[in-house]
């Protein structure tokens, strides 16, 4: 059931939509390809994981909505608002993927620091470190983009910020997954 004005419901969808036809090709062009995820190479399947960890949508919807809002506000253009995007999807993914991993290898659903182990044939602290590495670089090229751009709805209300902030709590609260065994964050991460 949808909550929404009907004006507004139409403005977000209208936007998001847009949004997506004209950049989703670009993002997922690597991951459409006939392969089975399964066979994608760790960049491919880090890139897959990104757009498809449910971090985007939320965000993009985000923007739209407060655009709404405050339509004096200044927007990012497209180009900033896909590379945004593409750092919350990331860092969202990989949050998941470490919460995850234990419930994953036992399901045998695919998660990218399984993927990064078995491919590198490094240890499961070494995977994990690569992935936390990960998500401390998405989460500086998101706060880099939102310093260089501060009028912007992204940054001046922290959407993107707000979203990886939210998951990594919902992550830290809920009963379904939880960091696995030994595994605590490292001092110096910023996240």
């Amino acid at each position: 059931m949808n909550c929404l004005p009907p004006e507004l419901y139409r403005k977000v969808k209208d936007g998001t939509d847009g949004f997506f036809r004209t950049s989703l090709e670009q993002m997922t062009a690597s991951s459409d390809n006939d392969h089975h995820r399964s066979d994608m190479s760790v960049d491919e399947y880090l890139h897959h994981r990104a757009i498809n960890a449910g971090g985007v949508f939320g965000f993009v919807e985000q923007c739209h909505i407060l655009q709404w809002l405050h339509p004096n506000e200044k927007q990012l253009d497209e180009q900033l608002l896909l590379d945004l995007s593409s750092n919350v999807g990331l860092h969202v993914a990989l949050a998941n993927d470490i919460y995850g991993l234990e419930r994953d290898e036992k399901t045998g659903d695919l998660n990218i620091v399984l993927k990064y182990e078995k491919t590198r044939g490094c240890s499961r602290d070494e995977a994990l470190y690569w992935a936390v590495k990960h998500m401390q670089k998405s989460y500086l090229d998101i706060r880099s983009i939102c310093s260089e751009h501060p009028d912007t709805i992204p940054a001046k209300f922290q959407v993107a910020l707000d979203c990886i902030g939210g998951n990594h709590g919902a992550h830290e609260i809920c009963k379904r997954y939880r960091l696995p065994g030994e595994f605590s964050w490292p001092e110096e991460c910023l996240i």
